[in-house]
């Protein structure tokens, strides 16, 4: 869904010279089902990327910005009512988020684990394999979602900047590929693959240090997971694509 979305969004859009209101409101009609279709399974997380996936293009593809913020302010005032839909177990991620000790040993262990390795790291960090939490298995899916934790642990400070310069320099070409292309259909698509890649980014280590609630999302090319990796690839490729056909 993360490529089918986008890629047909992007097709739809850009078949005529000047994109019409019905075409917008055909794309808004079937992001907003492919999103209520995930989200029942239930998977809240994947089902939010398949949201923006769908949005995105729209917003690149030249929606106007007055209702895009009416479309925001909808969306704020809709949340008592996404709030009473959660799952017990959803709600319960969120209130964790803002009181993770009321439940250290339950709801809380996770993400009370994990920001004891992120502050423990220092600047230098413990070393490779040298991490307390992430070796002595406090620190649970350490291979996966937690990822970020021990990288934070065993290499610090100063290898969290690392990390964040090669994602910085990864999504800076891939959104350079948007930004200089002729061919709407791919600036859609790049600049569209490019920030969900970023965000997975932006979600996984903001729910390892406490500003988002826990949700099962990878770290890109980090994580363990051969579908992750995969799919990770193809976004890579199809933006390279994309680039020599621009």
């Amino acid at each position: 869904m993360r490529f089918i979305l986008p890629i047909s969004a992007a097709s739809f859009l850009t078949r005529n010279p000047v994109t019409s209101p019905k075409d917008w409101s055909f794309v808004i009609v079937l992001t907003f089902l492919s999103f209520y279709l995930v989200a029942i399974q239930p998977d809240l997380g994947t089902s939010l990327i398949v949201l923006l996936s769908g949005l995105l293009p729209i917003v690149i593809s030249g929606f106007p910005w007055i209702y895009i913020s009416i479309g925001g302010l909808l969306g704020v005032l809709s949340l008592p009512v996404l709030w009473v839909n959660l799952l017990d177990y959803q709600k319960q991620r969120i209130l964790t988020l803002f009181n993770p000790e009321a439940d250290i040993y339950g709801a809380g262990w996770n993400i009370v684990q994990s920001k004891i390795a992120v502050g423990s790291g220092g600047f230098f960090g413990k070393g490779y394999l040298q991490g307390t939490q992430s070796q002595l298995d406090f620190i649970p899916e350490s291979h996966s979602d937690f990822i970020f934790s021990v990288i934070a642990e065993e290499f610090g400070l100063f290898g969290v900047i690392l990390l964040f310069l090669v994602y910085g320099i990864l999504i800076y070409r891939l959104l350079l590929v948007s930004f200089l292309s002729s061919n709407r259909f791919a600036k859609i698509v790049s600049g569209t693959l490019s920030i969900i890649l970023l965000a997975y980014i932006s979600i996984n280590i903001s729910m390892v240090i406490g500003l988002l609630p826990v949700v099962g999302m990878p770290l890109p090319f980090i994580s363990q997971g051969g579908t992750a990796l995969i799919v990770n690839m193809f976004t890579i490729g199809i933006i390279l694509s994309l680039r020599k056909e621009a």
